[in-house]
């Protein structure tokens, strides 16, 4: 996914799949041309205000997009085409909590190991169970919006 509209377009649509920090939406896409082949494309949002660290914000969108190519062309062959957008919706981390009276943090012995952006979630079995939802609500609707 490239432009903007597309985005919007898909955004628009409520997730359909969720996770702790993840949302899903997905567009299905009507296939304009019969002779091309059916394709999912994959639109990430990775705002800075849930990863301050660029690091972190492209290992995530390394992982996604791998976990989609590895995916993408056994779903199109039983779904269709479609678009999806992967937004992360919440911080992978927590921020240190500050103790209750003052601007005191907490000491750091007390903060869970610092975990890499790698190691926080796992976009191969976020993949899964999203198509397992579109799977239990019976694939692709017979009604889909036109692709621009």
């Amino acid at each position: 996914m490239l432009t903007p509209a597309e985005f919007d377009r898909c955004l628009r649509r409520p997730a359909l799949f969720r996770s702790d920090a993840f949302a899903l939406h997905l567009e299905w896409i009507a296939d304009v041309d019969t002779l091309a082949a059916p394709a999912w494309r994959l639109g990430l949002v990775i705002p800075k205000r849930y990863e301050a660290s660029a690091v972190a914000r492209n290992t995530i969108k390394r992982r996604w997009r791998d976990a989609f190519r590895q995916g993408r062309t056994v779903w199109a062959a039983e779904f269709g085409s479609a678009d999806v957008v992967v937004r992360l919706q919440a911080p992978l981390m927590p921020k240190p909590v500050k103790a209750a009276r003052g601007m005191a943090k907490t000491p750091v012995a007390a903060l869970p190991a610092r975990v890499r952006a790698r190691d926080r979630f796992d976009p191969v079995a976020l993949c899964a169970g999203f198509v397992e939802r579109l799977r239990s609500r019976g694939g692709r609707p017979v009604t889909v919006a036109s692709g621009s």
